[in-house]
């Protein structure tokens, strides 16, 4: 038996009770009966049946074909029209409304059975249609808005590394001649000077931080950055991370405790980033740790293979109604004490972004004057295959002094600012201005390392240590590229062109002599 769900808009009590007997013979539903327009139209929109029934001439001002037409403005439902007109004009006018048919009275039971079965049938198969339509209509806008996705982050992927460059070249010059004074190579500064020295450098050195903070949570947000696991040896690893704040520490009388769990020796993670999550939490540990207290330092085993990492201090801690928002952008908790111990609401944001990144939870709990401990648990995948390796971060202390060195920029206050750097550590100098220039200051003066930067005119610094490597002469000598766009896609562009190294603009002094004893010495 056919079963369908049918609403009957007939003003004739008799016709009304004839299709009602044929309705329940044939095993169909009734879900109401109208006679009037206004009737039909809210009994339609409340009960949504499959098919309506509809005389054509009904008593009232609204006949059936308006009736019919401010329905289908509701929703859309197949009707079927009784008339006992055979009036071509009225019939035509009626197919506008919706194309289901229409039966002329007097019908038979079989007659209208038919009908019914067949307007049934032509809706459902236009709804077929219309659902490959809408389907084939909506992987076409799909493919087009993956299309449009894939272009935009390509453009924010240059766009991020052009900024890199722009933002951080200028920068350059301002650490790199305040580091340069500071020495006191061209002469002694007073104290007060000194004081102004210290200051554009902590500036500048802080600008750079929050524009490496921002340019890290635009390539996290893109999808840029890729992620290479290792195995860390965590203890000295933990060890190299707190090492770095030894004069902060110191200052403020704060005691470092480290908790490794007997059964962590090594944890598998990417070394930059959770070297980076890491620092991110102990500093802010420490800015807001009163002076003569304590910060630990913890790595225990967690559920389904997991490590977590968590480090505690007994500061001024966080609110409840805090908690939540300080990992967004941005956001500080007091603004002008966060303000004054150099916070800029940009930290955690990028923690929280650089967990994620590594498939991580990230969490708090806090007490106010009691203090806070951040929480990072990493799964581990003990089964990969990564590399063993000593942490990258350890500096080489010898000098190497007297070298034959050819430096490539065309930026002047950047070429310039290497030179002085270069000079005061005794070495003789060579300079080249574009990617030509290097090759044949290269081949006419043989150096003993090249400093190299990668965006130069005529021919820029890839081609040209490409060209350099097709020569034999060549093949080992150290090119050192120097880099303000200092993401993973070109540091990756400059070894795959043959470089032996890089450093990322702003170049700091204790950075290229370190840089200058791994490769002369």
């Amino acid at each position: 038996m056919q079963i369908g769900r049918i609403m009957i808009v007939e003003d004739d009590p008799h016709t009304v009770r004839y299709i009602k007997k044929i309705l329940v013979d044939y095993g169909y539903t009734l879900t109401s009966v109208a006679s009037l327009s206004e009737e039909a139209i809210k009994n339609a929109t409340r009960d949504r049946p499959d098919l309506i029934l509809m005389d054509i001439m009904l008593d009232g001002e609204i006949d059936g074909i308006e009736t019919a037409r401010r329905i289908n403005e509701r929703l859309r439902v197949p009707i079927l029209y009784l008339t006992a007109y055979s009036d071509d004009t009225l019939l035509a006018k009626a197919r506008e409304t919706l194309p289901y048919g229409y039966i002329i009275k007097p019908f038979t039971a079989i007659d209208l059975h038919a009908a019914i079965l067949m307007a049934l049938y032509k809706a459902k198969d236009e709804l077929l249609k219309r659902s490959d339509a809408e389907v084939d209509e909506n992987t076409v806008k799909l493919r087009k808005a993956n299309s449009l996705l894939e272009e935009l982050s390509a453009h924010k992927s240059r766009m991020l590394s052009s900024m890199s460059h722009e933002l951080r070249t200028p920068l350059n010059a301002i650490i790199g001649y305040t580091d340069l004074l500071r020495t006191e190579f061209y002469g002694s500064v007073n104290e007060k000077q000194m004081n102004y020295l210290e200051t554009i450098n902590e500036s500048g050195k802080h600008l750079l931080s929050l524009i490496s903070d921002l340019l890290d949570i635009s390539r996290i947000d893109a999808g840029v950055s890729a992620i290479e696991l290792a195995q860390i040896s965590i203890r000295d690893f933990i060890t190299t991370v707190t090492g770095m704040f030894a004069v902060q520490i110191a200052q403020k009388k704060i005691r470092v405790s480290t908790h490794v769990h007997p059964s962590i020796d090594f944890v598998i993670s990417d070394r930059k980033v959770l070297r980076q999550i890491l620092i991110n939490l102990l500093s802010n540990a420490i800015k807001f740790s009163e002076e003569d207290s304590d910060i630990e330092i913890t790595v225990t085993p967690s559920e389904e293979s997991s490590v977590k990492f968590e480090v505690r201090d007994y500061g001024i801690g966080i609110k409840e109604e805090d908690r939540d928002k300080i990992f967004s952008e941005f956001y500080q908790v007091d603004r002008v004490r966060d303000s004054e111990l150099g916070g800029t609401g940009i930290g955690l944001a990028l923690t929280s972004r650089l967990v994620k990144s590594l498939d991580g939870e990230i969490g708090v709990v806090s007490e106010t004057q009691k203090g806070s401990a951040f929480w990072v648990v990493l799964p581990q995948e003990p089964g990969q295959d990564v590399e063993v390796g000593l942490d990258q971060s350890v500096m080489i202390s010898a000098r190497a002094l007297g070298n034959r060195i050819l430096v490539a920029d065309d930026n002047e206050s950047n070429l310039k600012l290497i030179v002085d750097i270069l000079t005061v550590h005794g070495h003789e100098i060579l300079i080249a201005k574009n990617g030509e220039e290097v090759i044949e200051k290269a081949i006419t003066d043989n150096p003993e390392l090249i400093l190299i930067d990668l965006r130069m005119p005529v021919m820029s610094g890839l081609e040209a240590t490409k060209k350099l490597r097709s020569i034999p002469e060549f093949k080992k000598i150290p090119i050192i590229a120097l880099t303000a766009s200092a993401d993973d896609e070109s540091i990756k562009n400059c070894m795959e062109a043959g470089c032996t190294d890089h450093i990322a603009k702003p170049v700091k002094i204790a950075t290229l002599v370190n840089i200058l004893d791994r490769y002369l010495t």
